[in-house]
């Protein structure tokens, strides 16, 4: 017996808001309500979308509402360490209360994962960036390119990793090597400085 109807009761709907809700026909939605048909896979993943639910509690199939079991399987996390790290992220304010069960879930795994906002995390996006940064001052600003680059010397990349012997040839005229090989330098020196605080930085 699927809980479709005890769902639609439970939020105070009736079937005219739940087809027009989910575009499924009135008559349609009875008929899966009282087992009369079966809804294909897409339609279930449809209405266990709109109720919040995982398909297999909707279709009858297990009491686990909010779907603990399938996050478990998914992320290999007990379901203990996903709800100790949504009570963390709610003593920082990381959380909302007003999040849905499956959003707290989702992003407590983001931070088991290693992909949560963090002092280390934060640290590595913006060594990242630094590094785009200078990829990005060398090409947009420096390269130009109706000039050719022969075998050698192929990739901005190749060209940047050698900049102590690179003579620049390849640069607007009325661009300096020096200047970029000083603020490169400057650009490293800065992620430098951040790959020592974050061996400083507790892994969190």
């Amino acid at each position: 017996m699927n809980k479709l109807k005890a769902e639609r009761k439970l939020r105070g709907l009736t079937l005219d808001d739940l087809a027009k809700a989910t575009n499924i026909k009135r008559g349609t939605l009875n008929n899966y309500e009282n087992n009369k048909t079966e809804p294909k896979l897409a339609t279930w993943e449809k209405l266990a979308d709109y109720f919040n639910v995982p398909v297999d509690y909707l279709q009858g199939l297990s009491n686990d509402k909010v779907g603990w079991h399938l996050w478990e399987d998914a992320t290999g996390y007990k379901k203990e360490t996903i709800e100790s790290q949504i009570s963390q992220l709610k003593k920082f304010g990381k959380i909302s209360e007003n999040e849905s069960i499956q959003k707290q879930i989702g992003l407590a795994v983001s931070y088991l994962d290693g992909r949560g906002k963090t002092d280390r995390n934060a640290i590595e996006t913006a060594s990242m960036e630094l590094s785009e940064l200078d990829n990005r001052i060398h090409d947009d600003f420096y390269i130009d390119p109706n000039k050719t680059v022969n075998e050698e010397k192929l990739g901005n990349s190749r060209l940047r990793n050698m900049k102590t012997e690179y003579d620049g040839s390849l640069y607007y005229d009325d661009m300096h090597k020096e200047v970029y090989d000083h603020i490169s330098d400057i650009l490293q020196d800065a992620r430098q400085k951040l790959a020592e605080l974050e061996n400083k930085t507790p892994n969190k």
